[in-house]
């Protein structure tokens, strides 16, 4: 198909087939392009807040700086768009296909991005702050940088993915998977956790053991004994074992599942 270029937007109807479509900077404020064909459209700069482009293809398109606040992009495809410094804020985006995605620097304050693929997604820089990310899939996806404070991340697919340096202040991690995460300094400072993952618990300990080997020792083993479960470690007669406690229990959070014991050790 050729390329389309387009000066002006009269009523663009539902399903339209916009394929390719020149709509650099064009003004689609609150547009009805739900299930619309847009793959490969060029839509740098382009304004189109509050627009509905609910399951709508979108495919490798570039929407680079484009504005999307408040945009209703539930269940669109995505796969490989450019959405770099993109303005997503408080758009929905559940269930949204964004493998591959570009997103880097891109604001996504407030936005619902439940349920969303974003599987080796690019979100380097990306603000995520009070962003919905419940069930998101974000394997080997690059988060580093990434600012998540108050963050909803429950259950969220981090596995594989690097979290290196992303802020995640106060951001809700339980039974969010990171296997396999880089979180070299992320910020964790009373974000609340997973106490499930070896992961992240690991990480907690690590931080905490300072330049003591053994307790680094300890750390490390606790992320690689994923065969074990609270009561099996806490069966362990270790020297550390009061110092682990001690360190856990400070992290402790109403309603976050945490072992009793750690319940316990911090009263």
């Amino acid at each position: 198909m050729n390329t389309i270029t387009i000066t002006t937007i009269p009523n663009i109807k539902p399903m339209a087939d916009l394929r390719k479509a020149d709509l650099e900077e064009a003004d689609l404020v609150e547009a009805n392009l739900e299930l619309a064909d847009l793959e490969q459209a060029e839509l740098r700069g382009a304004d189109l807040r509050a627009a509905n482009l609910c399951r709508a293809i979108l495919k490798w398109a570039n929407l680079e700086e484009a504005v999307l606040e408040e945009a209703n992009l539930g269940w669109a495809n995505l796969e490989g768009a450019n959405l770099e410094r993109a303005h997503l804020e408080r758009a929905d985006l559940r269930g949204t296909n964004l493998r591959g995605a570009k997103l880097g620097s891109a604001s996504l304050q407030g936005a619902n991005l439940e349920g969303a693929r974003l599987e080796k997604a690019n979100l380097k820089g990306a603000n995520l702050e009070g962003a919905k990310l419940r069930g998101a899939d974000l394997q080997g996806a690059n988060l580093s940088g990434a600012k998540l404070q108050r963050g909803d991340l429950r259950g969220a697919y981090l596995e594989c993915a690097n979290l290196a340096l992303a802020d995640l202040k106060e951001a809700n991690l339980v039974r969010a998977h990171f296997q396999g995460a880089e979180l070299h300094g992320a910020v964790l400072e009373r974000a609340t956790l997973n106490w499930r993952s070896h992961r992240l618990i690991s990480e907690v300990l690590f931080r905490a053991a300072g330049d003591d080997l053994d307790r680094q020792m300890v750390a490390a083993w606790v992320g690689f004994r994923t065969d074990l479960c609270w009561e099996d470690f806490l069966a362990i007669d270790h020297p550390a074992r009061q110092w682990v406690l001690e360190v856990l229990a400070a992290w402790v959070k109403p309603g976050d599942n945490a072992p009793r014991v750690f319940r316990q050790e911090g009263r």
